[in-house]
């Protein structure tokens, strides 16, 4: 459901790359929980390609203001298996 509230802060954007690259970052980690990517600082001459790359970006931005907000209460974490502690 997160990658629908990365569309909401894009909805009016006509750019279909760009919306792709708000949402591929929350898909991609539904599909394979093992992927790692870091296209953010990437640079690339096809312009669409460009385009999702400034969606990952805009994804990224959205994330931290959202995880830096009070409405977000810090969570302990237990290290042996990553879910939150009581």
């Amino acid at each position: 459901m997160n990658f629908l509230s990365h569309f909401y802060f894009d909805r009016d954007t006509t750019n279909c790359y760009h919306v792709l690259g708000t949402v591929l970052p929350d898909l991609l980690k539904n599909a394979d929980k093992n992927i790692i990517l870091h296209p953010e600082k990437l640079h690339h001459t096809d312009n669409e390609v460009n385009s999702i790359i400034s969606g990952w970006n805009k994804h990224l931005d959205v994330d931290r203001y959202f995880h830096l907000s009070a409405f977000l209460p810090p969570v302990r974490m237990s290290s042996k298996n990553c879910w939150p502690l009581p």
